[in-house]
């Protein structure tokens, strides 16, 4: 009988990042599927109360790392599966602070008597 992380090579370049059925004998087949992944969300949520989805984490993820500074674009795309960076940069949210910080050095300004001209 081979051994549960021996299902799998994990070292294949093609295998799933986060296969669940490698380390959990509650699951079974050679990748995680979509129905496991659906109901471990589903039942994530109705144990927390708080509406949780995989899209929702996967937001989450891409907006944390589109935040970085100096991140690749293109990287990010390509994790995330986009093949088209214009879809990468509508799902990233922009971060509002840095656009508050800016408007309240300008208003520190103008509140200080500096005059800027044209």
């Amino acid at each position: 009988m081979k051994k549960q992380h021996e299902k799998l090579d994990i070292f294949d370049k093609n295998a799933q990042v986060f296969n669940i059925t490698l380390f959990n004998k509650n699951y079974s087949g050679k990748q995680t599927s979509v129905t496991q992944i659906s109901g471990f969300y589903k039942r994530l949520a109705k144990s927390t109360g708080i509406p949780v989805s995989p899209h929702r984490f996967r937001h989450t993820m891409a907006t944390k790392l589109g935040s970085y500074p100096n991140i690749n674009i293109s990287v990010l795309s390509n994790i995330l599966g986009h093949t088209n960076i214009r879809v990468t940069q509508h799902y990233i949210e922009s971060d509002i602070n840095p656009q508050r910080e800016l408007i309240e050095i300008l208003e520190k300004d103008l509140t200080n008597g500096n005059k800027y001209s044209e």
